[in-house]
């Protein structure tokens, strides 16, 4: 790993080159918090933020091959108390609510709410801006149409975690409709799981 604290002015260059060492951080980071908290004080995160973080105010303008890399990397750094505070600090939680909000490629959406996911575990202040940068439609909304029934695990994650505020609770149970259809899928994941002891506690929770 120490190979990459000498490479991390790469993440600034070439596309290819990008994508490669986002893919090895995230590898490097998948279980080892001891690399994570190094990752957090060696200025990486700032990096990888700035690869989600639009210069032109549009996700757009950022390829999706590029996002799915530096979103997996950011969501095994929040693997760590260290690592989540460091994204946060670094200006992460805002871009990563755009892209759940305003990207329609279901990789991104899986990878965007496992970091959302951690970082709102780890942070009421975290959690009650996602809630306020209106993210908690677009998970019901993506529960409801996402087919990767681990993209739909990451989803209900996130929102047991931001409808443990009863604000949230009361905004989901607003749109009734879309409440009951996201519980329809929510039993159908279960089901085809073959009962998922988290997934059927959200249920009635909600």
């Amino acid at each position: 790993m120490g190979h990459i604290f000498q490479q991390v002015h790469l993440l600034t260059k070439d596309e290819e080159i990008v994508k490669a060492l986002c893919a090895l951080i995230k590898n490097c980071l998948s279980s080892d918090d001891v690399l994570r908290q190094r990752v957090s004080r060696e200025g990486i995160a700032k990096h990888l933020v700035a690869l989600i973080r639009p210069t032109d105010g549009s996700p757009s303008s950022i390829k999706d091959d590029v996002i799915i890399k530096a979103t997996g990397a950011i969501w095994n750094l929040c693997g760590c108390a260290e690592g989540r505070e460091t994204v946060s600090l670094e200006g992460g939680l805002t871009p990563l609510v755009h892209l759940l909000r305003d990207s329609n490629n279901p990789e991104i959406i899986d990878k965007v709410s496992g970091a959302l996911m951690m970082m709102c575990a780890g942070s009421e202040k975290d959690k009650r801006e996602a809630a306020n940068l209106g993210v908690v439609s677009k998970v019901v909304w993506w529960v409801i149409h996402a087919e990767n029934s681990l993209t739909i695990r990451n989803l209900c994650g996130l929102l047991a975690i931001l409808s443990s505020d009863q604000s949230v609770r009361e905004t989901l149970h607003n749109d009734a409709d879309a409440l009951s259809s996201m519980i329809r899928k929510i039993n159908d994941v279960i089901e085809w799981e073959g009962g998922d002891p988290k997934l059927k506690k959200l249920p009635d929770f909600l």
